[in-house]
């Protein structure tokens, strides 16, 4: 009778306890494709109606790809701060597909889905029913609405699968090799992140374990793992800098530095408290359905900027031994979780450098999953709260589900209803009327007309104070940079050496164009709004290039 009545409680609470072993894996592959299929269709009219706007992040990318493409080499003949992996991935893919924008966006929408599939797969490690887990890529979805999916970098998703894998090798003794190298993959796209999901997967392998055989064995999983990092992360790395070593560290080491000091924001309480008044008077408001609506996305929202805070207040109950062993129902889910637990912890100092949406969203996608299985163990602790789960659930997920709907709905009106962009190289995109930059189908246009397809620089208005430039008109316009440094970081661009190895390029290369943003950024509360005094380069372009020519956001300047 007691067991009857746990059963009925687990069953109430939304634990999956009726999968066998033999079909487990069947279901949750089966699931998994489910969830992925639901985010990448949700996301598919995301990637054009956001039309050309993300001049710099994305840019960025596209530009590097289109370098690789050209035969150059990151840090060696271009300024790269980021690992190399996403330049010839690109680069890749626009072997095969074309150079075109939507094969990027299309790229970015499989990853961005992949990762919602391994929130997912974790909720369901933890024995968690499907309605339980698929909140957590709900929440997700309607957190990256209205974003670019450039936030989701795949050096995340890699890391997300090698602590899945990594909790199934250490919980049965398996030499940890594979998620070695799908670390090293990580860590080929983002040496950070790759270095964070290391050191995450370290700390797991050096604690104690139940089905444990002692340090040795702890070593012997260590050098797999390492060995398995190596592979892929050393090798990639290591052919670089045996090109130069210089080169590599101060791209990697020196200038992530330089710029990072200048573009550091405190942490915006401000927003937080205007997101939460909002939220509350939506929920209050007249239209309780439509208030509703909006109140869940601006909630998911709000969650990027208190995710640590958020997970430290329900993490807190865990420092009861009990409260720990009513939790874990095997090592697996234990070492999972202590590698999402070490991961988040990671993530912070490179969120709360910069506390922005975009540098907060990692400590968020990990936290994610965190949250949603206290707080279901907490609910299921209490056999009257558990009972009245399942219609709770059922209800939060149809919320959910209908306003993503409703998302996704607009977006294809807007598609179908929209202007395409008249690009070559961005085929498939809508005009967004709310973010177009002013002149930029015209400047390209202009560029791509030029009968002499030199190189040509994309700068500011101003190079002693930057923010960023359009980096995105190299790949736009099929034009290839005529510097080394083809993106502008404040606290690098603005310092006189770096300014001096410009002009030097310009010279080189020929360069008889300049393209100059004029658009007015927000002074944000840091050195990026102050002037270094250094004007070289704004005093060698005003004395070099005297043809100006007005195209909207724009200055063409010419020899």
């Amino acid at each position: 009778m007691e067991h009857q009545d746990q059963e009925e409680l687990q069953e109430a609470s939304g634990l999956d306890i009726h999968a066998s072993e033999n079909n487990k894996k069947q279901t949750m592959l089966l699931s998994g494709v489910v969830v992925f299929l639901f985010a990448f269709i949700y996301l598919l009219p995301t990637i054009t109606t956001l039309g050309v706007v993300d001049m710099y992040d994305e840019g960025l990318q596209l530009s590097g790809a289109q370098r690789v493409l050209a035969g150059d080499m990151p840090y060696h003949d271009f300024y790269c701060i980021y690992g190399p992996g996403t330049f010839y991935w690109l680069a890749a893919l626009f072997k095969v597909f074309g150079d075109q924008l939507i094969v990027s966006r299309l790229n970015d929408a499989v990853i961005c889905a992949l990762s919602g599939t391994m929130i997912f797969t974790i909720c369901r490690i933890f024995g968690l029913a499907k309605r339980w887990s698929l909140i957590a890529p709900l929440v997700y979805l309607a957190a990256l609405d209205g974003s670019p999916l450039k936030m989701i970098s795949p050096a995340l998703m890699l890391i997300l699968a090698a602590g899945l894998r990594l909790s199934a090798d250490v919980s049965q003794n398996r030499r940890p090799y594979l998620p070695g190298i799908l670390l090293g993959l990580s860590a080929v796209f983002r040496h950070d992140f790759g270095v964070y999901g290391f050191v995450a997967s370290v700390l797991v392998i050096a604690c104690p374990r139940e089905n444990s055989q002692g340090i040795q064995e702890r070593f012997r999983s260590f050098v797999s793992l390492l060995t398995g990092f190596i592979f892929v992360a050393g090798a990639i790395y290591g052919a670089l800098l045996t090109v130069g070593f210089h080169s590599v560290f101060e791209n990697l080491v020196i200038y992530p530095a330089m710029a990072l000091t200048s573009r550091v924001l405190p942490y915006p309480v401000d927003l937080v408290v205007t997101h939460t008044r909002g939220i509350v008077s939506l929920l209050f408001s007249n239209n309780i359905l439509m208030g509703c609506a909006y109140a869940l996305f601006m909630i998911s929202q709000l969650l990027v900027f208190i995710a640590p805070i958020l997970t430290l207040f329900l993490v807190a109950p865990l420092a009861k031994r009990k409260q720990r062993g009513e939790l874990f129902r095997n090592n697996q889910q234990k070492t999972l979780f202590l590698f999402l637990i070490a991961l988040s912890i990671l993530f912070i100092p490179y969120g709360f450098n910069r506390c922005d949406f975009w540098h907060l969203f990692p400590v968020f996608v990990v936290s994610l999953p965190i949250w949603v299985i206290l707080i279901h163990f907490y609910i299921s602790c209490f056999r009257k709260a558990a009972s009245l789960l399942r219609p709770i659930m059922y209800l939060f997920i149809s919320f959910f589900i209908l306003d993503l709907t409703g998302t996704f709905v607009i977006n294809v009106v807007n598609y179908q209803k929209g202007l395409p962009v008249k690009i070559d190289r961005a085929q498939g995109m809508i005009f967004n009327p709310e973010n177009e930059i002013n002149g930029l189908v015209a400047l390209v246009h202009e560029l791509e007309n030029d009968k002499q397809q030199s190189p040509i620089f994309v700068g500011s208005p101003r190079h002693d104070k930057v923010f960023i430039n359009a980096i995105m008109i190299y790949f736009l316009s099929g034009r290839r940079s005529g510097t080394f440094y083809h993106h502008l970081d404040p606290g690098v661009t603005t310092t006189r050496s770096v300014q001096q190895k410009i002009i030097k390029d310009l010279e080189s290369n020929q360069v008889d164009t300049v393209v100059l943003w004029n658009r007015k950024f927000v002074e944000e509360p840091n050195q990026s709004k102050e002037s270094s005094g250094v004007t070289r380069l704004d005093e060698f372009i005003d004395r070099n290039f005297k043809h100006s020519k007005k195209i909207g956001e724009f200055t063409l300047k010419r020899q």
